[in-house]
This record gives C-alpha cells, structure tokens and sequence, in this order.
C-alpha cells in the first residue's frame, strides 16, 4: 500500500480540500447562506446576553419577541 501522502502534508490538504468545500456550498446554497447568517445573529444574541450578565436564553427571547422578561 503506497500512500501518497502523510503527516502534516495529508492534514494540510484536508484542510485546503474542506475549506475548498465550504466555500463552494457558499456560492451555490441559499439555504446554507441563511443557515450560517441566522446562526451567527442568534450566536450575537447569546454573548450580549452573557456579556451584560443577564441570562442569556432571556435576553434572547426577549429580542426575538418572547416573554423573556421585561425590557
């Protein structure tokens, strides 16, 4: 069995072959665009949540329309 590559040399272009990947799914996948956009506003949410040291599922609901607490 002759393996061309190995080591770092085979993580690197995992790496580069997954990047490859993702980057592609970008371009060509409305569903994944706001997928990654929705996920990154809620994320956003969370940590103003945590950063103002409220809980952060209360903040969040709040923001979205909830009954999370009074604003």
């Amino acid at each position: 069995m002759n393996k061309k590559y190995t080591g770092l040399m085979w993580l690197w272009r995992a790496t580069v072959y997954s990047v490859q990947g993702l980057y592609a799914t970008w371009r060509h996948e409305a569903a994944f665009r706001q997928e990654v956009t929705g996920c990154s506003c809620h994320c956003r949410r969370l940590l103003a949540g945590c950063w103002r040291h409220q809980p952060a599922i209360a903040y969040s609901s709040r923001h979205i329309g909830g009954r999370g607490g009074t604003a």
